[in-house]
Formats: C-alpha cells, structure tokens, sequence
C-alpha cells in the first residue's frame, strides 16, 4: 500500500493544474487532479484525500459551494482554495466557508507546499479504540468509520467517548461525566 498522503486539486487552467500536481508529487505526495467539480464528493468518498484543493472558479461553478458540500460530507478534510479572484470579500468568504486558508493567484509552489505540510495530516494507524465499525484515534480526536475519517470531534465529545469506551460494561457515574464537562 501507497502510505503517501493524497491531495485532490481541482482546477479548470490545465498548465497549471499540470505544473502543481508534477511540483507536489516531487515533494513526496500523491495527487488526483481534475478540471471540473464534477463527481468530486464521490473522488473524496472512494479516495479519501488528507487535502483537498479547490479553484473558487471552475467553468460556471463555485469552488464555495463545492466546499460547502464537502464540508458538511466530510467534516475532518480540510479544503484549501486557490484563486485569481483576489479582493478581500472572496477571501473572507472562502475562509468562512470553511476553508483553512486561500492562495491568491499567481502563488509560490512553496507557499502551497507549506500549507499541504501543515494541514495535510497523514492517516492515522491501526491505533486507537476500536468499537464496532469505528475506531476513536486519540492525539488527532478523529474517529474513523471502516478506516477513513468520519469526523474530528471537539474535545469534550472525545472525552466523553473514550471515557465510555475505556470503561465499556461499567457503570459511569454522574460526577465522572461532570468532571469531564469541567475541564475540556
């Protein structure tokens, strides 16, 4: 098995959709790059990537909604946006979509290199709390379902499931739950 992280880059200018999938694969990583959003939320599902990059422009679709929908779909991916469109409203608006940061158009591959280094996260091992078809990974709080990412929990919901998990067939009583609420 490839263990090379996985980026999906979608943008619809082919040279340069060219020039960084050969840039990001000599630094080590394993890329799928596509010229349309079509069928990207199935590529994310069956490939499951650690990044997702994202053009807010492809043909007459936005890059926003696109990451809307993946957002909702797969909450512990994070999706990066590139972009020619460059004013302070579509940075915002990338940010507040959900978006872990926004390149403007032209960028240094560097720069791009440097935020895949930082958010692309490899997939954790076989390490964990198994339980049924999920597997709650500590260190990253991420729980995984049949192995990929399911969803990144907020620190009182990991809390409180390994707190369940670790003490399966036991009674938890209410000042352990308490306890927990207090200091995540």
């Amino acid at each position: 098995m490839d263990g090379r992280i996985k980026i999906l880059f979608v943008d619809d200018d082919v040279s340069l959709g060219q020039i960084v999938t050969l840039a990001v694969e000599a630094a080590g990583y394993k890329v799928h790059y596509q010229t349309s959003f079509l069928g990207v939320t199935e590529v994310v599902k069956e490939w499951n990537p650690q990044l997702v990059i994202l053009d807010v422009e492809v043909g007459e679709k936005s890059g926003f909604d696109i990451a809307s929908e993946l957002h909702r779909l797969f909450p512990s991916v994070p999706v990066l946006f590139v972009s020619s469109h460059t004013d302070v409203e579509s940075v915002a608006k990338g940010l507040d979509m959900g978006g872990v940061t926004y390149l403007k158009k032209p960028f240094e591959i560097d720069e791009l290199l440097a935020y895949i280094r930082r958010y692309a996260c490899p997939l954790p091992a076989e390490r964990g709390i198994p339980f049924g078809n999920f597997r709650l990974v500590p260190d990253s709080r991420l729980l995984l379902y049949k192995g990929k990412p399911f969803k990144k929990l907020a620190c009182l919901e990991y809390n409180l499931l390994e707190l369940l998990l670790v003490r399966q067939g036991e009674i938890v009583d209410r000042d352990s739950i308490i306890f927990l609420t207090l200091t995540a």
